[in-house]
Protein backbone atom coordinates (compact mmCIF):
# COMPACT_ATOMS: atom_id res chain seq x y z
CA UNK A 1 0.00 0.00 0.00
CA UNK A 2 1.10 3.38 -0.94
CA UNK A 3 0.52 6.29 1.50
CA UNK A 4 -0.08 9.95 0.48
CA UNK A 5 -0.03 12.98 2.86
CA UNK A 6 -2.53 15.88 1.46
CA UNK A 7 -2.82 19.28 3.54
CA UNK A 8 -6.21 19.57 2.12
CA UNK A 9 -7.47 16.18 3.50
CA UNK A 10 -5.95 17.85 7.52
CA UNK A 11 -9.26 18.66 9.38
CA UNK A 12 -10.11 21.46 11.38
CA UNK A 13 -8.73 19.78 14.80
CA UNK A 14 -5.44 19.48 13.53
CA UNK A 15 -4.47 22.57 12.39
CA UNK A 16 -2.45 23.12 15.61
CA UNK A 17 0.12 21.42 14.56
CA UNK A 18 1.16 23.45 11.59
CA UNK A 19 4.27 25.22 13.52
CA UNK A 20 6.57 26.68 11.57
CA UNK A 21 8.80 23.20 11.51
CA UNK A 22 5.56 21.71 10.14
CA UNK A 23 5.42 24.02 7.38
CA UNK A 24 8.54 23.53 6.30
CA UNK A 25 8.08 19.80 6.06
CA UNK A 26 5.12 20.45 4.09
CA UNK A 27 7.32 22.49 1.74
CA UNK A 28 9.97 19.73 1.49
CA UNK A 29 7.61 16.97 0.84
CA UNK A 30 5.14 19.50 -1.96
CA UNK A 31 8.15 20.39 -3.88
CA UNK A 32 10.87 17.88 -3.59
CA UNK A 33 13.23 19.49 -1.66
CA UNK A 34 16.04 17.45 -0.65
CA UNK A 35 16.36 17.54 3.57
CA UNK A 36 19.84 19.45 3.31
CA UNK A 37 17.97 22.90 2.14
CA UNK A 38 17.66 24.09 5.51
CA UNK A 39 21.40 23.80 6.12
CA UNK A 40 21.59 25.76 2.60
CA UNK A 41 23.24 29.46 3.77
CA UNK A 42 20.80 31.20 0.79
CA UNK A 43 17.97 29.32 2.73
CA UNK A 44 18.76 30.83 6.35
CA UNK A 45 19.04 33.91 5.06
CA UNK A 46 16.05 34.37 3.73
CA UNK A 47 13.92 32.94 6.70
CA UNK A 48 15.91 35.43 8.82
CA UNK A 49 14.89 38.15 6.33
CA UNK A 50 11.24 37.62 6.38
CA UNK A 51 11.16 37.36 10.12
CA UNK A 52 11.39 41.81 10.33
CA UNK A 53 8.08 42.87 10.45
CA UNK A 54 6.19 44.32 7.15
CA UNK A 55 8.15 41.96 5.53
CA UNK A 56 6.08 41.21 2.31
CA UNK A 57 6.79 37.54 -0.16
CA UNK A 58 6.07 37.94 -3.35
CA UNK A 59 3.40 35.72 -4.60
CA UNK A 60 4.04 36.32 -9.11
CA UNK A 61 6.66 35.01 -10.53
CA UNK A 62 7.07 38.39 -12.54
CA UNK A 63 7.86 40.21 -10.10
CA UNK A 64 11.00 38.08 -8.69
CA UNK A 65 12.40 37.64 -12.45
CA UNK A 66 12.58 41.42 -12.11
CA UNK A 67 14.23 41.32 -9.21
CA UNK A 68 16.23 39.43 -10.46
CA UNK A 69 17.18 41.53 -13.79
CA UNK A 70 18.16 44.05 -11.30
CA UNK A 71 20.56 41.71 -9.67
CA UNK A 72 21.97 40.57 -13.15
CA UNK A 73 22.27 44.00 -14.69
CA UNK A 74 24.31 45.30 -11.70
CA UNK A 75 26.52 42.26 -10.97
CA UNK A 76 27.28 42.37 -14.82
CA UNK A 77 28.41 45.96 -14.80
CA UNK A 78 30.53 44.80 -11.82
CA UNK A 79 32.30 41.75 -13.96
CA UNK A 80 32.98 43.89 -16.91
CA UNK A 81 34.68 46.84 -14.72
CA UNK A 82 37.22 43.60 -13.68
CA UNK A 83 37.79 41.95 -16.73
CA UNK A 84 38.16 45.25 -18.06
CA UNK A 85 41.51 45.69 -15.86
CA UNK A 86 42.83 41.88 -17.06
CA UNK A 87 45.50 42.53 -19.46
CA UNK A 88 44.49 38.22 -20.43
CA UNK A 89 42.05 36.01 -20.58
CA UNK A 90 40.80 31.99 -20.73
CA UNK A 91 37.79 30.98 -21.68
CA UNK A 92 36.15 27.64 -21.56
CA UNK A 93 33.13 26.11 -22.51
CA UNK A 94 30.78 23.21 -20.73
CA UNK A 95 27.94 21.10 -23.05
CA UNK A 96 25.99 19.93 -20.60
CA UNK A 97 22.22 18.27 -21.44
CA UNK A 98 19.32 19.58 -19.02
CA UNK A 99 16.45 17.24 -20.04
CA UNK A 100 15.72 15.44 -23.33
CA UNK A 101 16.84 17.12 -26.62
CA UNK A 102 17.91 20.54 -24.34
CA UNK A 103 21.64 21.14 -24.37
CA UNK A 104 23.24 24.26 -23.64
CA UNK A 105 26.51 25.30 -23.46
CA UNK A 106 28.11 27.77 -20.73
CA UNK A 107 30.73 29.91 -21.30
CA UNK A 108 33.33 30.69 -18.81
CA UNK A 109 36.36 33.12 -18.68
CA UNK A 110 38.89 33.14 -16.22
CA UNK A 111 41.94 35.87 -15.09
CA UNK A 112 44.67 36.53 -12.92
CA UNK A 113 44.38 39.30 -11.43
CA UNK A 114 46.97 42.08 -9.87
CA UNK A 115 47.45 40.22 -6.88
CA UNK A 116 47.96 36.94 -8.45
CA UNK A 117 44.69 35.41 -8.24
CA UNK A 118 42.44 33.33 -10.12
CA UNK A 119 39.21 34.59 -10.87
CA UNK A 120 36.26 32.87 -12.53
CA UNK A 121 33.73 34.18 -14.14
CA UNK A 122 30.41 32.71 -16.24
CA UNK A 123 29.35 34.97 -18.89
CA UNK A 124 26.49 33.21 -20.74
CA UNK A 125 24.35 30.21 -21.12
CA UNK A 126 22.91 29.56 -24.35
CA UNK A 127 21.22 26.54 -25.94
CA UNK A 128 22.58 24.95 -28.45
CA UNK A 129 21.41 22.66 -31.02
CA UNK A 130 22.44 18.71 -31.94
CA UNK A 131 22.73 15.20 -30.55
CA UNK A 132 24.82 14.60 -27.19
CA UNK A 133 26.87 10.66 -28.17
CA UNK A 134 28.67 8.55 -26.24
CA UNK A 135 31.42 6.39 -26.93
CA UNK A 136 30.89 2.76 -26.40
CA UNK A 137 32.64 0.93 -24.46
CA UNK A 138 33.57 -2.96 -24.67
CA UNK A 139 30.56 -5.25 -25.02
CA UNK A 140 31.87 -7.86 -22.70
CA UNK A 141 32.90 -5.35 -19.79
CA UNK A 142 29.58 -3.52 -20.68
CA UNK A 143 27.40 -6.57 -20.10
CA UNK A 144 29.52 -7.30 -16.44
CA UNK A 145 28.45 -4.18 -15.33
CA UNK A 146 24.70 -5.10 -16.04
CA UNK A 147 24.79 -7.76 -14.03
CA UNK A 148 26.52 -5.61 -11.03
CA UNK A 149 24.05 -2.88 -11.22
CA UNK A 150 21.36 -5.69 -10.83
CA UNK A 151 22.93 -7.54 -8.15
CA UNK A 152 23.28 -4.20 -6.07
CA UNK A 153 19.74 -3.29 -7.37
CA UNK A 154 18.53 -6.76 -5.82
CA UNK A 155 20.30 -6.20 -2.22
CA UNK A 156 19.22 -2.08 -2.67
CA UNK A 157 15.75 -3.80 -3.06
CA UNK A 158 15.23 -6.63 -0.60
CA UNK A 159 15.42 -5.51 2.82
CA UNK A 160 15.51 -9.50 4.13
CA UNK A 161 18.15 -9.97 1.57
CA UNK A 162 20.32 -7.04 2.75
CA UNK A 163 19.93 -8.14 5.86
CA UNK A 164 21.20 -11.47 5.28
CA UNK A 165 24.10 -10.27 3.46
CA UNK A 166 25.16 -8.80 6.49
CA UNK A 167 25.18 -11.81 8.54
CA UNK A 168 27.05 -13.61 5.25
CA UNK A 169 29.51 -10.56 6.30
CA UNK A 170 29.99 -11.19 9.49
CA UNK A 171 30.35 -15.24 9.00
CA UNK A 172 33.14 -14.93 6.21
CA UNK A 173 34.43 -11.84 8.42
CA UNK A 174 34.24 -9.03 5.72
CA UNK A 175 34.28 -5.76 6.68
CA UNK A 176 30.64 -4.65 7.10
CA UNK A 177 30.26 -2.38 4.20
CA UNK A 178 27.85 -1.96 1.85
CA UNK A 179 26.92 -2.27 -1.76
CA UNK A 180 27.23 0.80 -4.07
CA UNK A 181 25.39 1.36 -7.18
CA UNK A 182 26.70 2.64 -10.32
CA UNK A 183 24.66 5.49 -11.58
CA UNK A 184 24.75 7.71 -14.82
CA UNK A 185 27.98 7.75 -16.95
CA UNK A 186 30.18 8.87 -14.24
CA UNK A 187 33.53 6.22 -13.95
CA UNK A 188 33.72 7.28 -10.23
CA UNK A 189 30.95 5.49 -8.68
CA UNK A 190 31.67 2.12 -11.38
CA UNK A 191 34.89 2.07 -10.10
CA UNK A 192 33.74 2.21 -6.22
CA UNK A 193 30.65 -0.11 -7.17
CA UNK A 194 33.30 -2.65 -8.45
CA UNK A 195 35.63 -2.46 -6.13
CA UNK A 196 32.70 -2.94 -3.60
CA UNK A 197 31.46 -6.09 -5.28
CA UNK A 198 34.98 -7.51 -5.01
CA UNK A 199 35.49 -7.53 -1.96
CA UNK A 200 32.00 -8.92 -0.94
CA UNK A 201 31.97 -11.61 -3.56
CA UNK A 202 31.80 -14.34 -1.06
CA UNK A 203 29.31 -13.35 0.85
CA UNK A 204 26.80 -11.54 -1.82
CA UNK A 205 27.12 -15.31 -3.63
CA UNK A 206 26.08 -17.28 -0.34
CA UNK A 207 23.17 -15.04 -0.08
CA UNK A 208 22.03 -15.23 -3.63
CA UNK A 209 22.66 -18.86 -3.71
CA UNK A 210 20.73 -18.99 -0.39
CA UNK A 211 17.66 -17.22 -2.77
CA UNK A 212 18.37 -19.24 -5.87
CA UNK A 213 19.86 -16.27 -7.49
CA UNK A 214 22.14 -18.22 -9.49
CA UNK A 215 21.85 -15.97 -12.36
CA UNK A 216 22.85 -13.32 -10.67
CA UNK A 217 25.74 -15.06 -8.86
CA UNK A 218 29.92 -13.89 -10.00
CA UNK A 219 31.97 -16.32 -11.37
CA UNK A 220 35.40 -16.65 -11.61
CA UNK A 221 35.61 -14.71 -15.06
CA UNK A 222 33.52 -11.81 -13.49
CA UNK A 223 35.90 -11.33 -10.71
CA UNK A 224 38.79 -11.40 -12.67
CA UNK A 225 36.85 -8.98 -14.52
CA UNK A 226 35.27 -6.60 -12.05
CA UNK A 227 39.18 -6.88 -10.52
CA UNK A 228 41.36 -6.21 -13.82
CA UNK A 229 38.26 -2.79 -14.05
CA UNK A 230 39.08 -1.66 -10.45
CA UNK A 231 43.19 -2.25 -10.65
CA UNK A 232 42.59 -0.05 -14.50
CA UNK A 233 40.59 2.84 -12.55
CA UNK A 234 43.07 2.91 -9.36
CA UNK A 235 45.45 5.51 -10.97
CA UNK A 236 42.46 7.64 -12.62
CA UNK A 237 41.01 7.74 -8.84
CA UNK A 238 44.73 8.37 -7.48
CA UNK A 239 45.45 11.33 -10.16
CA UNK A 240 42.25 12.55 -10.00
CA UNK A 241 42.14 13.08 -5.73
CA UNK A 242 45.77 14.38 -6.63
CA UNK A 243 44.00 17.47 -9.01
CA UNK A 244 41.62 18.04 -6.30
CA UNK A 245 44.56 18.81 -3.62
CA UNK A 246 46.47 20.32 -6.28
CA UNK A 247 44.16 23.12 -6.97
CA UNK A 248 42.91 23.87 -3.36
CA UNK A 249 43.42 27.68 -2.48
CA UNK A 250 44.22 28.72 -6.25
CA UNK A 251 41.10 30.56 -7.13
CA UNK A 252 39.35 32.85 -5.56
CA UNK A 253 35.75 31.20 -5.69
CA UNK A 254 35.65 27.53 -7.70
CA UNK A 255 38.50 25.01 -8.14
CA UNK A 256 39.78 25.37 -11.21
CA UNK A 257 42.82 22.93 -12.48
CA UNK A 258 45.87 24.59 -13.57
CA UNK A 259 46.90 23.69 -17.44
CA UNK A 260 50.12 23.66 -15.91
CA UNK A 261 49.69 20.41 -14.17
CA UNK A 262 48.89 18.41 -17.50
CA UNK A 263 52.14 16.73 -18.04
CA UNK A 264 53.42 16.34 -14.98
CA UNK A 265 49.89 14.42 -14.36
CA UNK A 266 49.71 12.66 -17.10
CA UNK A 267 53.51 11.54 -16.80
CA UNK A 268 52.41 9.75 -13.51
CA UNK A 269 49.34 8.50 -15.01
CA UNK A 270 50.76 6.79 -17.43
CA UNK A 271 53.52 5.53 -15.27
CA UNK A 272 50.95 4.03 -12.93
CA UNK A 273 49.25 2.67 -15.95
CA UNK A 274 51.96 0.72 -17.46
CA UNK A 275 52.22 -0.96 -14.43
CA UNK A 276 48.74 -2.79 -14.42
CA UNK A 277 48.69 -3.89 -17.87
CA UNK A 278 50.58 -7.21 -17.77
CA UNK A 279 47.27 -9.42 -18.03
CA UNK A 280 45.04 -6.88 -17.74
CA UNK A 281 42.86 -6.11 -20.85
CA UNK A 282 41.08 -2.98 -19.57
CA UNK A 283 44.61 -1.32 -18.78
CA UNK A 284 45.66 -2.51 -22.12
CA UNK A 285 42.86 -0.43 -23.81
CA UNK A 286 42.54 2.43 -21.24
CA UNK A 287 46.62 2.74 -21.80
CA UNK A 288 46.47 2.86 -25.68
CA UNK A 289 43.11 5.56 -24.92
CA UNK A 290 45.52 7.77 -22.95
CA UNK A 291 48.11 7.22 -26.09
CA UNK A 292 45.76 8.44 -28.40
CA UNK A 293 44.00 11.41 -26.42
CA UNK A 294 47.18 12.88 -24.93
CA UNK A 295 49.95 12.23 -26.87
CA UNK A 296 53.08 13.75 -26.43
CA UNK A 297 52.17 16.66 -24.58
CA UNK A 298 55.84 18.02 -24.60
CA UNK A 299 55.20 18.77 -28.22
CA UNK A 300 52.85 21.33 -27.30
CA UNK A 301 54.31 24.47 -27.02
CA UNK A 302 51.95 26.51 -24.81
CA UNK A 303 51.94 23.70 -22.42
CA UNK A 304 55.95 23.01 -22.35
CA UNK A 305 55.82 26.79 -21.64
CA UNK A 306 53.33 27.03 -18.69
CA UNK A 307 54.58 24.04 -17.28
CA UNK A 308 58.04 25.78 -17.15
CA UNK A 309 56.63 28.86 -15.75
CA UNK A 310 54.90 26.92 -12.93
CA UNK A 311 57.47 26.99 -10.24
CA UNK A 312 56.64 23.41 -8.89
CA UNK A 313 56.85 21.73 -12.32
CA UNK A 314 59.79 23.60 -14.23
CA UNK A 315 62.59 21.22 -13.78
CA UNK A 316 60.26 18.68 -16.17
CA UNK A 317 60.83 21.40 -18.89
CA UNK A 318 64.01 23.39 -18.15
CA UNK A 319 66.27 20.77 -16.22
CA UNK A 320 66.07 17.62 -18.72
CA UNK A 321 68.15 17.09 -21.48
CA UNK A 322 64.98 17.24 -23.84
CA UNK A 323 66.43 19.48 -26.61
CA UNK A 324 63.16 19.06 -28.38
CA UNK A 325 61.05 20.64 -25.31
CA UNK A 326 63.64 23.48 -24.56
CA UNK A 327 63.16 24.11 -28.30
CA UNK A 328 59.32 24.49 -27.73
CA UNK A 329 59.79 26.63 -24.82
CA UNK A 330 62.12 29.11 -26.34
CA UNK A 331 59.97 29.51 -28.93
CA UNK A 332 56.69 30.03 -27.27
CA UNK A 333 58.88 32.18 -24.78
CA UNK A 334 60.04 34.29 -27.67
CA UNK A 335 56.72 34.64 -28.72
CA UNK A 336 55.22 35.90 -25.60
CA UNK A 337 57.95 38.69 -25.02
CA UNK A 338 57.18 40.07 -28.29
CA UNK A 339 53.09 39.80 -27.76
CA UNK A 340 53.81 42.01 -24.33
CA UNK A 341 56.62 44.21 -26.14
CA UNK A 342 59.16 43.30 -23.75
CA UNK A 343 62.57 45.23 -22.90
CA UNK A 344 64.48 41.92 -23.42
CA UNK A 345 63.08 41.49 -27.31
CA UNK A 346 62.49 45.61 -27.98
CA UNK A 347 66.54 45.82 -27.56
CA UNK A 348 67.48 42.48 -28.48
CA UNK A 349 69.17 41.99 -25.01
CA UNK A 350 69.95 38.21 -25.89
CA UNK A 351 72.76 37.85 -22.73
CA UNK A 352 70.19 39.48 -20.21
CA UNK A 353 67.48 36.99 -21.60
CA UNK A 354 69.97 33.85 -21.35
CA UNK A 355 71.58 34.83 -18.03
CA UNK A 356 67.63 35.37 -16.70
CA UNK A 357 66.62 31.95 -17.74
CA UNK A 358 69.49 30.16 -16.09
CA UNK A 359 68.78 32.03 -12.99
CA UNK A 360 65.35 30.76 -13.21
CA UNK A 361 65.99 27.26 -14.31
CA UNK A 362 68.64 27.12 -10.80
CA UNK A 363 66.20 29.02 -8.27
CA UNK A 364 64.89 26.26 -6.22
CA UNK A 365 61.37 24.54 -6.63
CA UNK A 366 58.33 25.30 -4.34
CA UNK A 367 56.81 21.80 -3.52
CA UNK A 368 53.62 20.69 -5.62
CA UNK A 369 50.87 21.57 -2.72
CA UNK A 370 51.52 25.14 -3.50
CA UNK A 371 50.42 27.91 -4.76
CA UNK A 372 52.52 28.89 -7.74
CA UNK A 373 50.36 32.23 -8.08
CA UNK A 374 51.32 33.20 -4.56
CA UNK A 375 55.00 32.48 -5.54
CA UNK A 376 55.03 34.78 -8.54
CA UNK A 377 52.90 37.31 -6.67
CA UNK A 378 55.43 37.24 -3.76
CA UNK A 379 58.68 36.13 -5.19
CA UNK A 380 58.32 35.91 -8.88
CA UNK A 381 57.34 39.09 -10.02
CA UNK A 382 60.86 40.40 -7.52
CA UNK A 383 63.26 38.12 -8.80
CA UNK A 384 62.32 37.51 -12.38
CA UNK A 385 60.11 40.81 -13.11
CA UNK A 386 60.32 40.56 -16.85
CA UNK A 387 59.20 36.71 -16.88
CA UNK A 388 56.36 37.43 -14.40
CA UNK A 389 54.35 39.45 -17.21
CA UNK A 390 54.74 36.02 -19.47
CA UNK A 391 53.91 34.19 -16.06
CA UNK A 392 50.69 36.18 -16.03
CA UNK A 393 49.78 35.91 -19.58
CA UNK A 394 50.16 31.92 -19.22
CA UNK A 395 49.33 30.57 -15.78
CA UNK A 396 45.17 31.22 -15.75
CA UNK A 397 44.98 29.35 -18.74
CA UNK A 398 42.69 26.26 -16.68
CA UNK A 399 42.70 22.44 -18.15
CA UNK A 400 38.81 21.87 -16.49
CA UNK A 401 35.57 23.38 -17.93
CA UNK A 402 33.99 23.08 -14.79
CA UNK A 403 35.30 23.31 -11.30
CA UNK A 404 36.65 19.93 -10.06
CA UNK A 405 34.77 20.29 -6.74
CA UNK A 406 31.48 19.54 -8.93
CA UNK A 407 32.92 17.40 -10.81
CA UNK A 408 33.97 14.45 -8.45
CA UNK A 409 32.40 15.56 -4.91
CA UNK A 410 28.92 13.66 -4.78
CA UNK A 411 27.58 16.17 -2.20
CA UNK A 412 28.73 19.04 -5.52
CA UNK A 413 26.56 17.04 -7.76
CA UNK A 414 23.23 18.19 -6.59
CA UNK A 415 23.99 21.24 -8.40
CA UNK A 416 24.22 20.03 -11.65
CA UNK A 417 20.87 18.10 -10.79
CA UNK A 418 18.86 21.91 -9.62
CA UNK A 419 20.70 23.58 -12.95
CA UNK A 420 18.27 20.94 -15.18
CA UNK A 421 15.18 22.06 -13.12
CA UNK A 422 15.86 25.93 -14.13
CA UNK A 423 13.24 27.39 -16.54
CA UNK A 424 14.55 28.21 -19.93
CA UNK A 425 14.21 31.58 -19.94
CA UNK A 426 15.72 32.10 -16.65
CA UNK A 427 18.78 29.91 -17.80
CA UNK A 428 21.26 32.26 -18.50
CA UNK A 429 20.49 34.69 -15.63
CA UNK A 430 20.58 32.54 -12.34
CA UNK A 431 23.45 30.99 -13.85
CA UNK A 432 25.52 34.04 -14.19
CA UNK A 433 24.28 35.57 -10.64
CA UNK A 434 24.90 32.35 -9.07
CA UNK A 435 28.37 31.77 -10.10
CA UNK A 436 29.40 36.31 -10.04
CA UNK A 437 26.44 37.44 -7.52
CA UNK A 438 27.88 38.42 -4.06
CA UNK A 439 25.43 40.01 -1.67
Amino acid sequence: MILTYNVLCDTAGTQGIFTPKRHLSNMIVSLLQPLSIVEDAGFQAFVDAIKKPGTLIPKETFSIRKDLLRMYNKTRQKVEQSLALAHDIVLTAELWVARAEESYLTVTCHVIDREWNLNSYVLETTKVLGEDTSVDIDPVLEAMLRKCQKIVRFFHNDIEAEKKLKEAQLQQQLPHHGLIQYVGDGWFSCFHMLKRLAEQYMAINMVLSQRQEFDLCLNGSDITKASSAVAALQPFKDVTEEMSQRCKDISNNQQYYLLSNSIPLVEELQTKISKEQRGNDVANHLAKQCKIHFGDLKKSQRLVLTTALDPRFKNLILNVNDSESANHFLTKLLKDLKAISSPLIVSSDVPNLVQLLKQYSEHSSIPEMENPLAWWRFEGSVKFKDLSRVALRNLGVVSTAIPLDRAFHETDKMFYSRRSCLEPENINIILFLNSNYTP
